[in-house]
């Protein structure tokens, strides 16, 4: 008897309906067979298999429709991980087989974006190629680190440390957003990097600890693929130790979230939590994208991408990893390399990857319409707000590349054919999305700090922590909520508008977090009365508003303080509250008054958002109790 395949129903409804191929199949790119053809027969080459069918984020954004935040990421995770394991049966069955004899090492499953990242023997590869369902597999190249770093030429120096505000900080806004009590608090930022020094004063009580694995103990406690992860990932060697390997990492991480300890106070979001993943190289970056999604990181931000020039990357796949976490809800900050005058990198393929792929929310003036996904793009300011003559300039292109480069080595599917450049006869993709400071002073490998970090590699991090700030004053923000506040609130620089070398502007996180603050939904209360005797009842009509073009959900609950101050509740509630897209709902209910009620002046509370501790709005009135 067969054995058959056993899957839940909704695997089944996401297999028939939700599945796209990515694009005609490829088998082994021409990289890769002329690196089988220098090694010898028992050498191992690192790869990137990608299968053929994937799942499409905008079907599990229509199924997510309506979650809670941490409901959508689960939901979303689950089934892509699904829908992988399903897909790659027979590759992964061969080659944990051919791992045990040899042949195939390091095996890492990138289920969000449907590939597998491995090292393997030329025979292998050539056997996993004729596999049904195997679309392309490529070569993982080792680039040179200064190839996948965003700084140019300078090199930092250390400086001793100080106590003042740096003017990089203080030009965004950033200490303004502290005195409002918005630190970073609450939030998760992933650092793709170099890795991260995890001993430095500035960073080390809040680097991210995985609360899941009990340390040293060669056991994957959590069940998440990873062996003793309780501090992050290195991608580059798979092992749990993500320390930095060159120094840039720990500058980035401290531009995002350095908090002053050793006497310079350097990061945007000082109480950020930071999860360190160590990248370098395609395959490298995807597992760190999926790491920092299931892991629960709210922010990520790197400072390394994939230039035209010199990687050929595959801007297809960046672009998927970007959809789906996007569709999980997280938002990802990019540099966009140092290469805006070269030549070897032209317009529109000036701006790296991944920070050409489209932001969460479309500017106005982006006006050719297409896909969403993760990813704002970051250019390089400086302490003028001009931008630097190297920040990467758009616009940035989605169309099929081999029409204008026929033995580019990887097709651009043709779902991202949604932002055509067409030699300038159409508009492309506005990139960058936003500008930051740059030539700054952060935090230094081994301790101290150092000054002159540059390049878009030091402006993307304060724009990472700036997405920190406006977490931590609105949590329940979207990405496209937090992308739409921080280009709209950024001060427009260069040509009226977005435009190709500023972006929407210079990031003004003040600003932002201001924006935000109005509220994703806003509730008002009318009472029918201004005071109720004891065991009477009275009426209020409440309106709430999504103010956003996304479903919101979250609960509604009502306290009160008594005529003694002491606070009470909740009296009212809390119950779970779905509004549709800028859907306003007015409901009218009525409250009853405990005959035992002490006699005096209340005041009544409505709440909206997650109870009891994080508030999106509330509004308030003052009753009074009589005999």
């Amino acid at each position: 008897m067969k054995r058959a395949a056993v899957m839940s129903g909704a695997l089944v409804m996401v297999m028939a309906f939700g599945a796209l191929a990515s694009t005609s199949f490829v088998g082994i790119t021409a990289p890769l067979r002329e690196q089988m053809a220098m090694v010898n027969s028992d050498e191992l080459i690192r790869v990137n298999l990608v299968m053929t069918n994937h799942l499409d984020p905008g079907y599990l954004s229509e199924r997510a429709a309506g979650m809670s935040k941490v409901e959508r990421r689960r939901f979303v995770l689950d089934e892509l991980k699904r829908f992988s394991e399903s897909s790659q049966r027979e590759v992964r069955g061969y080659l944990e087989k051919m791992e045990a004899s040899g042949h195939v090492d390091n095996i890492q499953i990138i289920w969000m974006a449907n590939a597998i990242n491995f090292e393997a023997t030329p025979a292998v590869i050539e056997r996993l190629a004729r596999l049904k369902g195997v679309r392309s597999i490529d070569w993982d190249e080792p680039f040179p680190l200064e190839t996948l770093l965003d700084l140019p030429e300078k090199t930092p120096h250390r400086v001793g440390a100080g106590d003042q505000y740096l003017w990089n900080l203080e030009r965004i806004r950033a200490p303004e957003v502290w005195d409002l009590g918005f630190t970073g608090q609450g939030v998760v930022i992933g650092n793709i990097d170099t890795g991260t020094d995890y001993n430095h004063p500035d960073l080390a009580d809040h680097i991210w600890i995985n609360e899941g694995e009990i340390p040293n103990n060669g056991i994957d406690d959590d069940n998440n693929g990873y062996i003793d992860d309780w501090r992050g990932w290195d991608f580059v060697n798979n092992d749990n130790d993500p320390m930095d390997q060159s120094g840039h990492g720990t500058s980035t991480a401290g531009i995002a979230a350095g908090d002053g300890t050793g006497g310079t106070q350097t990061g945007v979001a000082p109480d950020a939590e930071i999860m360190i993943l160590l990248s370098g190289g395609e395959g490298p970056a995807w597992a760190a994208v999926q790491y920092a999604a299931d892991n629960g990181a709210d922010v990520v931000t790197s400072s390394q991408s994939y230039k035209f020039g010199y990687h050929q990357p595959d801007y297809g796949m960046f672009r998927q990893m970007a959809e789906y976490e996007l569709a999980a809800g997280v938002i990802h900050s990019n540099s966009i390399g140092n290469q805006g005058g070269d030549p070897a990198h032209p317009i529109p393929w000036n701006i790296s990857t991944p920070g050409n792929c489209p932001p969460p929310w479309l500017h106005p003036d982006q006006t050719l319409i297409g896909g969403l996904s993760s990813t704002l793009g970051c250019g390089a300011t400086d302490i003028n707000d001009i931008i630097k003559s190297y920040s990467g300039r758009g616009p940035a292109a989605w169309e099929d590349i081999q029409a204008y480069y026929p033995s580019y080595p990887h097709p651009m599917p043709p779902e991202y054919w949604d932002y055509p450049y067409d030699n300038g006869n159409q508009m492309g993709l506005l990139k960058p999305d936003v500008s930051a400071p740059t030539d700054v002073t952060t935090t230094q490998l081994g301790g101290g700090y150092t000054s002159g970090f540059s390049g878009t590699s030091a402006a993307t991090p304060h724009l990472g922590g700036s997405l920190c700030l406006m977490l931590s004053a609105a949590p329940s923000a979207t990405p496209a909520m937090l992308c739409e506040a921080i280009q709209m609130t950024a001060l427009d620089l260069g040509a009226p508008g977005k435009d190709n070398l500023y972006g929407a502007g210079r990031i003004d996180v003040y600003e932002a977090v201001q924006a935000l603050m109005v509220g994703a939904v806003s509730l008002q209360l009318a009472p029918g009365t201004s005071s109720v005797p004891q065991g009477g009842t009275f009426e209020i009509e409440v309106t709430a508003t999504n103010n956003t073009g996304e479903v919101q959900v979250f609960d509604a609950w009502a306290d009160v303080v008594l005529p003694n101050s002491n606070p009470y509740g909740p009296v009212a509630g809390p119950r779970t509250v779905t509004l549709g897209p800028n859907q306003t709902r007015v409901r009218t209910v009525t409250q009853r008054i405990p005959s035992t009620a002490p006699l005096g002046a209340y005041t009544y509370c409505g709440k909206i958002g997650t109870y009891p501790d994080d508030v999106m709005d509330q509004d308030c009135f003052d009753i009074e109790v009589t005999p």
